[in-house]
């Protein structure tokens, strides 16, 4: 008996799509609406009060999606962009990547090494609990181009991870501090 049940648990399993169908569907839609996104306004630089320079471009709505991409530079530091898409008021996916320096946790302390982390992470949310993230990285000791970074990473293999509430939160924090921030004027 408990091999038959193990027989059926392990057949559902393999039939079962690993990544859920409703990432699929979403992933059709984000691509279709890329394909016509028209900037809703010119992409505007924000005050942030280091020598990070930050930049905001939001993009009209279209079918229900909505985005806004966050552009985050420091020459020869840093540079990742953050691409939040929305049903609504509701985050439905994040593009992140980029390359900035890696930063370590010793003694409640974030501290910067030497090295540098090169990242492409797309988060999948079904709503503000339940989300799943396919993502690639690795550390590299030298900055690179932005350019360079999807060549660098696409060889690596892809790492699935389930996302939970307090990942949604920490997107919607970082939308709600950087839409605080103060227009450059220029």
């Amino acid at each position: 008996m408990k091999y038959v049940f193990f027989l059926a648990i392990l057949f559902l399993g393999l039939s079962c799509n690993s990544r859920y169908e409703w990432v699929d569907d979403l992933d059709s839609r984000i691509k279709a609406y890329d394909k016509g996104a028209q900037l809703q306004e010119e992409e505007y630089k924000v005050n942030s009060g280091t020598s990070t320079a930050i930049y905001v471009a939001p993009y009209k709505e279209q079918n229900g999606i909505r985005k806004t991409v966050f552009r985050h530079t420091r020459e020869e530091t840093m540079y990742f962009e953050r691409h939040i898409y929305f049903e609504g008021e509701d985050i439905v996916y994040e593009h992140h990547v980029g390359i900035a320096p890696r930063l370590v946790k010793e003694e409640d302390k974030v501290l910067k090494t030497s090295k540098y982390m090169i990242f492409d992470k797309k988060s999948f949310f079904k709503n503000d609990a339940v989300g799943k993230r396919l993502g690639r990285q690795k550390v590299i000791d030298e900055f690179i181009p932005k350019d360079s970074v999807s060549s660098v990473l696409q060889n690596l293999t892809i790492e699935e991870s389930f996302l939970y509430r307090e990942n949604y939160l920490e997107i919607k924090n970082y939308l709600k501090d950087i839409l605080a921030l103060q227009r450059v004027k220029e």
